[in-house]
């Protein structure tokens, strides 16, 4: 990893960096990358559950009223948390 790093900072015309400055940078970024993948699978769960329940209370009521009714007070609710 610190050769690849080293190549492409000749490559840009900036210093180059030691190998253990690049693995305390990289071991920043990792848990940075796993952070927001796990922000980004909670939003695409809520977004699924809320799909779920949206297809549950139409087949219980079968009226599009009730679709946007739960669709809007959900989003609010999301909102809040």
């Amino acid at each position: 990893m610190a050769a690849t790093a080293n190549l492409r900072a000749r490559n840009y015309k900036i210093n180059e960096a030691e190998r253990f400055k690049i693995k305390m940078i990289a071991g920043k970024i990792i848990p940075a990358i796993a952070t927001a993948t796990a922000m980004v699978v909670g939003a695409v769960g809520l977004e699924l559950l809320k799909l779920i329940l949206v297809y549950m209370l139409y087949l219980k009521e079968k009226t599009s009223r009730s679709y946007e009714k739960f669709i809007y007070e959900f989003s609010l609710t999301t909102m809040v948390i």
